[in-house]
């Protein structure tokens, strides 16, 4: 929910520059094959001799925001789609850092406080910290005098949940690379269709002309889709990489701090925790015996 606010701000913004970017480029295109009065029938003489002239190539223009008012609603959805993805990547771009799940500094830091036993400096030290290395080491310290396999197992677990939601955050790109070519797809199924229909109706009076522009009336939601879905489809899985390689450096850094806590045999961690349990057990003890006497 944290996200929220900025995730809509993001959108908005996203959405308003790639209106304004088609806006300009069909203004642009417009002004540039406006065709003036004086020069009509120089371009269609230009035109006569080009095409009787086989050996020069001819090229077609295309005015692809014009195309794209052609796709219809399913184009409209195409972009809303691509709105939200562009939104997600870069939210996940900033957010997915090394500082947000394992810095060096803190675990050096919390290293060397908690073989010293200093554990209220270690609690301070990651109480405002919100990288995923700081839940972990909050949870170890909280039940550092519990038995070692309950300490790794519930360690392993803040991992893997953190982990688990981390990839949920990055799973819209996946959506939107994944409804994309299908949308597109079924603009294109829809446009042959309209297309077979105007055939049927004209016949051989339309022409190949008529056909021709109700294909390419038809293609254009598919390339749409594919055009969106590359892209997205590539950063979901370089964030998911991503992920899964500070994940990785996450386990090496808290395998090193259980390994420097509570398994080395000199100056221990593990070992005062065990003469603080000892020496309360034994306060507690003394404190009985003193009150039945």
């Amino acid at each position: 929910m944290r996200f929220l606010p900025f995730r809509l701000v993001l959108f908005s913004v996203t959405f308003l520059l790639i209106l304004l970017f088609f806006a300009q480029r069909h203004q642009v295109f417009a002004q540039d094959q406006a065709p003036d009065q004086e020069t009509v029938q120089t371009d269609t003489n230009a035109t006569t001799d080009v095409a009787l002239d086989s050996n020069q190539p001819i090229e077609a223009e295309i005015d692809w925001i014009a195309e794209l008012y052609k796709g219809g609603l399913i184009v409209v959805a195409q972009l809303i789609l691509s709105v939200v993805g562009v939104g997600v990547a870069i939210q996940r771009l900033i957010h997915i850092r090394q500082r947000n799940f394992a810095p060096l500094d803190l675990v050096e830091q919390a290293m060397e406080l908690g073989e010293k036993g200093r554990w209220r400096e270690v609690e301070e030290l990651v109480e405002n910290d919100p990288s995923v290395v700081a839940k972990i080491i909050r949870f170890i310290s909280d039940h550092r005098h519990n038995e070692l396999q309950h300490i790794q197992q519930g360690a392993g677990d803040i991992g893997v949940r953190e982990m688990r939601h981390e990839l949920q955050r990055v799973y819209p790109l996946a959506v939107v690379g994944s409804l994309e070519p299908l949308l597109g797809l079924l603009g294109t199924m829809i446009g042959m269709i309209e297309a077979f229909a105007l055939v049927a109706i004209y016949g051989d009076e339309g022409g190949a002309s008529l056909l021709a522009d109700s294909i390419a009336k038809a293609l254009i939601t598919t390339a749409v889709g594919l055009a969106i879905a590359i892209p997205a489809m590539g950063i979901y899985y370089y964030l998911k990489q991503r992920i899964m390689g500070y994940m990785a450096d996450l386990e090496t850094s808290i395998e090193g701090l259980i390994d420097a806590w509570f398994l080395k045999p000199i100056g221990t961690a593990r070992a005062r925790a065990k003469q603080i349990k000892l020496a309360e057990k034994q306060a507690k003890r003394s404190s009985s015996s003193t009150s039945k006497h």
